[in-house]
């Protein structure tokens, strides 16, 4: 609930849910009140999660640092962009491709 509007959908962030799959978001103004009432329902029959269930979600999940999640980023983003040792020696690389270490 935000104010007297609903945000309802899917959010899927996977990377099929980003690339293939179907996702939909949309707004209510004015059916606020039975969707309140549909999810405070639903949430008062709700099971807690079980710590059995705690255990494989933990087994399936990592956690990642800040720079992991940029270094991802930025090869996504530049995906396809790549070059090759070939076009790097063009590009003026003095050091054959090699990391330097000081």
């Amino acid at each position: 609930m935000v104010g007297s509007a609903a945000l309802v959908g899917s959010s899927n962030l996977t990377v099929l849910g980003l690339t293939t799959n179907v996702e939909l978001n949309t707004q209510f103004r004015r059916e606020v009140e039975l969707l309140q009432a549909w999810y405070e329902r639903h949430w008062k029959e709700a099971d807690d999660i079980s710590e059995e269930i705690l255990k494989v979600i933990e087994r399936h999940t990592w956690e990642y640092s800040p720079f992991e999640v940029y270094a991802k980023s930025l090869r996504e983003f530049f995906r396809g962009y790549e070059i090759t040792v070939g076009e790097r020696e063009l590009a003026g690389s003095t050091n054959g491709g090699q990391v330097m270490v000081s």
